[in-house]
């Protein structure tokens, strides 16, 4: 938590998804739930700000667009829309869903226009790559080839296995093999003349195990420069630096991007507040030694930024032992299990099995049985509840059933399911006992229901503040109960 103006605001940021698709398990498995549930236990959570936009300017847009045989345009359209309703139906409390406009344009333009007069970004000849049958420079999703560092099969970019960069031309066994290398202006950071703050911030930073293992590794050698523009259809026009048919890095795009959003959500942030930041170890580069670099940058030159203060990673989640994949329409789309299963339900399952320090699969059979399981523990509260008679009892209820609070850089959606689930375990051994009023109960549900399964903590905030007497059961399979 920090302070601005004399009022605690605290702000909370995840990576943009992209539009190629709608989001699946895996994406809900990460930094989206996460960083809902991280908002949800904030004592200041009306004055915490996390915002959610999106990637549109990403080449996995334009792979998947090709693809499906469809513009770019059409496929970022229909993908927004499908991923606000994954969003809603999931209880993601955002405070703005944020849309590429002329304004955010221009404030990212603005952004890298000043690190350019300043020269902390420079123009420099680059070598890249040229595909002279169709006349374009590919990049990202368009490249591939085996990792110099885990020699695994990666895309340009960055080594999803590892997390090591790379600049797409330095990949091993690249293809397709028709491509040429070429020397061509672009605008580029150089890592190496921002290692001492880099390292300095990262050294006061909360970060996960495997990242800081990642961050140590990179820090071994000379940091690396990164291309800042590239010529792409699509994306932010560079033009008044005088980079003609050149568009800005999306992962450089970002960083300002995401301050665009939360200033216009919460009002101008400073310099002297914070952020926690969570994401997918595959980008973790990016997030970790890109955004540090030009928040170094933009201090230089006397520019108000927000300090990250926690980095928050995931592991990959599998389906049936292959991560999933928007891309290669390797999914369980979220949508589908939203409407056929309670939301919280799934909620709860994904905490609970978060791959937060290793790799998870989704088991549709284990899903089934766990929640079940979860449902059936609430539904026996809720009846033992029914012979409660309202009135005071000896038992102290006190803080044993409130959720743990975390201390900084100890945040676990897993605990925080599990200590939600035998709280829920507690609570029914002193329905038993007799040991509980019915209001306590329904009281402490709330609380405890809250950041894992928001819904139904909602239905019983609002029965308790209509005084009804008959509560609602909590519902699991929507298929099974509502036709």
């Amino acid at each position: 938590m920090i302070s601005g103006n004399n009022s605690p605001r605290m702000f909370i940021v995840s990576p943009p998804p992209t539009p190629n698709g709608s989001l699946h398990l895996g994406h809900m498995s990460g930094p989206y739930l996460a960083a809902d549930i991280y908002k949800r236990i904030q004592k200041c959570k009306e004055k915490t700000v996390y915002c959610i936009s999106t990637d549109d300017n990403q080449s996995y847009v334009d792979k998947t667009a090709e693809r499906l045989n469809v513009f770019p345009t059409e496929l970022i359209k229909k993908s927004k829309h499908e991923i606000l309703e994954v969003l809603e139906s999931f209880s993601i409390d955002i405070n703005l869903f944020g849309e590429h406009d002329k304004e955010y344009e221009d404030y990212v333009t603005s952004f890298f226009s000043d690190l350019y007069k300043s020269e902390q970004i420079k123009i420099v000849e680059t070598e890249v790559y040229y595909d002279p049958i169709t006349n374009q420079y590919p990049i990202e999703s368009f490249i591939s080839g085996i990792c110099k560092e885990c020699f695994d099969e990666c895309c340009g970019g960055i080594c999803e296995t590892c997390g090591f960069p790379n600049n797409g031309t330095d990949l091993i066994n690249y293809n397709p093999s028709r491509l040429i290398k070429k020397n061509e202006p672009r605008l580029v950071i150089d890592l190496e003349e921002f290692r001492r703050e880099i390292e300095k911030n990262l050294s006061n930073i909360s970060m996960r195990p495997r990242l800081k293992l990642l961050v140590d590794r990179i820090l071994i050698n000379r940091l690396p420069k990164v291309i800042l523009s590239h010529k792409l259809p699509r994306g932010i026009k560079l033009e008044d630096l005088g980079l003609q048919g050149q568009v800005l890095n999306v992962w450089a795009e970002m960083y300002p991007g995401h301050f665009y959003f939360l200033n216009k959500a919460s009002g101008e942030m400073t310099g002297e507040e914070e952020y926690v930041q969570f994401l997918g170890f595959d980008n973790s580069f990016f997030y970790v030694f890109l955004h540090q670099a030009l928040q170094v940058a933009g201090l230089r030159i006397k520019k108000e930024l927000p300090k990250v203060s926690e980095f928050y990673t995931n592991q990959f989640y599998n389906l049936d032992s292959d991560k999933f994949s928007t891309s290669k329409g390797h999914a369980i789309w979220a949508i589908d299990l939203a409407q056929k299963y309670n939301s919280d339900a799934i909620r709860f399952y994904l905490a609970k099995f978060a791959p937060e320090y290793s790799e998870q699969s989704f088991i549709l059979e284990h899903f089934l049985v766990e929640g079940r399981r979860f449902c059936s523990l609430l539904n026996d509260i809720l009846t033992s509840c029914d012979q409660i008679e309202n009135k005071r009892t000896n038992g102290k209820l006190g803080d044993k059933l409130f959720l743990s609070v975390q201390e900084k850089g100890q945040f676990s959606i897993r605990e925080i399911a599990k200590d939600c689930e035998l709280k829920l375990k507690h609570l029914q051994r002193m329905i038993h006992a007799g040991e509980i009023t019915k209001d306590d109960v329904y009281k402490t549900l709330q609380n405890l229901l809250y950041p894992i399964a928001p819904k139904y903590s909602y239905v019983l905030k609002k029965s308790c503040d209509n005084k009804l007497n008959n509560y609602e059961h909590y519902e699991f399979s929507k298929l099974e109960f509502e036709l």
